[in-house]
C-alpha cells in the first residue's frame, strides 16, 4: 500500500479521549493503570502476547469480550454455523475499504450465533464496476434472523448484479429518480426470495435489517449510494474535521430526554420502508456504515473520539488493526456489531 499523506502535518494535533486497554486483573476490580490509546504487548516466556480489547469509561463492560461457548448447530447441519468473527477489505487505487463483524459480549458469553452479517464484493467491471458493500442485523427476537441477514447481504448483491447496467447508468447521469426507482426493484426481490427461503415458516423468524453502499472504483467518480431497511449508522469523516458527521436522523442520545427507539423496520414484509440517499465524497473523506452495534456506542463522545483518533486523517489501518479498533467497548452495549468503512485517499 503506497504512503497516505497526512492532511494533519504541520498542524496542532487535536486532543483526543485516552482510552484504557484492560488488564484481567483489573476487570476483576484491580485499579485500572495508566490510559493508552494504542494496543500493549507484554512479553510471556518468549511469547508476544496480543492486545486487549480497548474501553472507554471509568470501567470495562460486565462480560468479557472472549468467547466463551460455541453455538449448538442446528442437527447436522453444521454449515449454518456462523463464526464469531468476518474480517474483509481490499484496495482499489486510491480507495481503501475494510470491514469487520463481529459477535457481541452477550452473545459470546451465551454461546449464541452472531446474528450480523456483513458483505463486501464488487460488481460489474471496467468504468462501470461497483463496490457493493452491505451490513445486516438480525433482529434479536427473531429465532433465525441470523440466516436471514446473512441471506440478505447475499441476496442484495445477487439484485444489484441483476440490475447492475440500470443502476450504473442512473449514478452516471445522476438520475435519482431511476436510481429510487431500480433500488426499490432490488429490496423488493431481496424481500421476496426472503418469504420464499423461509418456506413452511413464519418469515418473521427471519426478521433482518439490512444497509448496503454502492461505490465506484473509477477515480474520478464521486458518487456513492446508500440504500438500507432498518437502524444502523451512516457517517462520515471529512478531511481536516474533527467530528464525525451523522448523515442519517438521529434516534435519541444517551442522557437526553430522548428515548432511543429500540423498534426497528425489518424485512421481509417492510422492504416499503427503504431508505436510498445520494452521496458526493471529497477527496480525504471516510465513509462508513455501520449495525445499531456500532451506531448506539457511536453515541458515546469517547467512541467517536476512539474511531476518529485511529481512522481520520488518512489513517487506513491494517486488517487485524481495523478489526481490534472496531471493537472498542463501551459499558451498556454488548450487541452484535458490523462496520464497514471506505477510505478516499488524498491525490
Amino acid at each position: 500500500m503506497s504512503e497516505i499523506t497526512d492532511p494533519t502535518a504541520g498542524v496542532a494535533e487535536t486532543p483526543v479521549a485516552q482510552v484504557p486497554v484492560p488488564s484481567s486483573a483489573e476487570a476483576e476490580g484491580v485499579p485500572a493503570a495508566s490510559p493508552v490509546d494504542r494496543p500493549q504487548h507484554t512479553e510471556v516466556e518468549g511469547w508476544r502476547g496480543y492486545p486487549e480489547l480497548p474501553y472507554v469509561g471509568s470501567r470495562p463492560p460486565a462480560y468479557s469480550p472472549d468467547p466463551v461457548r460455541l453455538p449448538l448447530p442446528e442437527g447436522a447441519r453444521t454449515e449454518l454455523v456462523i463464526p464469531d468473527i468476518a474480517l474483509d477489505g481490499a484496495r482499489y487505487g486510491r480507495l481503501t475499504v475494510r470491514g469487520a463483524s463481529v459477535k457481541g459480549d452477550l452473545h459470546r458469553y451465551r454461546g449464541e450465533q452472531r446474528q450480523d452479517a456483513m458483505l463486501l464484493t464488487q460488481v460489474g467491471d471496467g468504468a462501470d464496476e461497483l463496490l457493493f458493500l452491505a451490513v445486516a442485523d438480525g433482529v434479536g427476537s427473531a429465532a433465525k434472523s441470523h440466516l436471514g441477514a446473512h441471506r440478505a447481504c447475499r441476496l442484495a448483491s445477487w439484485a444489484v448484479g441483476k440490475w447492475h447496467a440500470e443502476l450504473s447508468e442512473a449514478l452516471r447521469t445522476g438520475d435519482r429518480a431511476g436510481l429510487d426507482q431500480t433500488v426499490d426493484k432490488v429490496v423488493s426481490l431481496v424481500n421476496a426470495q426472503l418469504f420464499k427461503h423461509a418456506g413452511a415458516d413464519d418469515p418473521g423468524m427471519y426478521a433482518t435489517t439490512l444497509r448496503c453502499l454502492l461505490v465506484p472504483t473509477a477515480p474520478e467518480r464521486r458518487e456513492r449510494v446508500y440504500f438500507g431497511v432498518g437502524d444502523g449508522g451512516l457517517f462520515r469523516a471529512r478531511s481536516g474535521a474533527c467530528a464525525w458527521e451523522n448523515l442519517q436522523e438521529p434516534w435519541g442520545r444517551p442522557g437526553s430526554d430522548d428515548v432511543i427507539d429500540t423498534g426497528t423496520a425489518a424485512l421481509p414484509s417492510e422492504s416499503s420502508k427503504a431508505v436510498v440517499q445520494w452521496l458526493t465524497t471529497e477527496p480525504g473523506d471516510l465513509l462508513m456504515i455501520c449495525t445499531d452495534g456500532l451506531s448506539n456506542p457511536m453515541n458515546e463522545p469517547r467512541v467517536q473520539e476512539f474511531l476518529l483518533t485511529h481512522w481520520a486523517f488518512g489513517k487506513v489501518p491494517g486488517l487485524t488493526e481495523f478489526l481490534w479498533q472496531a471493537q472498542v467497548r463501551a459499558k451498556s452495549y454488548d450487541d452484535d456489531r458490523s462496520a464497514v468503512c471506505v477510505w478516499e485517499e488524498q491525490p
